[in-house]
This record gives structure tokens, sequence and C-alpha cells, in this order.
């Protein structure tokens, strides 16, 4: 894969607090990507998930509604187990539990190819 290739990748990006989806937008418009969408509302989380298909998802665990651990696993109903998705969950909560949790709901860890876990 080229660098055109990862700088054309789809990232969606579901946090509820507005200052971090612009942040996150603004970082990575700086690194050339361009095909961003965001979403405060976790509530809209699988229809953009259908409608844009992306390469990538940058997800919050903690929202209101549906919160990180609920769109996981909404999602992962969604994404087939030979599919090929990560998800970056972001949180502020680092703990043990926590990464637990969103590992059961359909996240793997950096050995299982699919989900880095970061704090924030």
């Amino acid at each position: 894969m080229n660098e055109a290739d990862i700088l054309n990748a789809k990232i969606l990006v579901i946090d509820d607090a507005e200052a971090n989806l612009r942040l996150l937008e603004d970082l990575l418009a700086r690194e050339g990507f361009h095909q961003v969408i965001s979403t405060a509302e976790s509530t809209r989380a699988l229809d953009l998930f259908k409608a844009f298909e992306p390469d990538l998802i940058l997800l919050d665990l903690m929202m209101p509604e549906l919160d990180g651990y609920a769109v996981l696993e909404m999602l992962s109903r969604h994404i087939s187990k030979d599919e090929y998705l990560p998800v970056l969950v972001l949180t502020a909560d680092a703990t043990i539990a926590a990464k637990r949790k969103a590992l059961a709901l359909g996240a793997k860890d950096r050995s299982k190819r699919c989900c880095a876990f970061g704090t924030y």
C-alpha cells in the first residue's frame, strides 16, 4: 500500500464532544487525510458506517445515548469476521476493565490486527 492509498482512507470519527471532533479533524487534515466524516451523535454511527464504509473508525467510549461499547456491539453485527476494520478507541478511561470490555465487544488488540487502545 502506498502513501496515496493511505491518505485516501475513509475515516469515521464518533465522539460526543464537538471540540474533540474539530481537533481530530484538524489533525487528520494536516496529515493529509481528507476523507473524514464525524458525528457527535452516536445514534448516527450505524447509518454513517453503512453509507460511508470507513477504512478506520475513531471511537469515544464515554458518550450519552449510545456509549462506545454499544456502538462497538452494534457495528460488530455488521462486520464479517473476515473483514479487517481497525477501530481506535479513544477514551479518558484508561482502566483495564474498559479495555477488556471494549475488546470483548469486538475491538481487538494490535496482535489480532484490529484495535489500538488510546487515551486522551
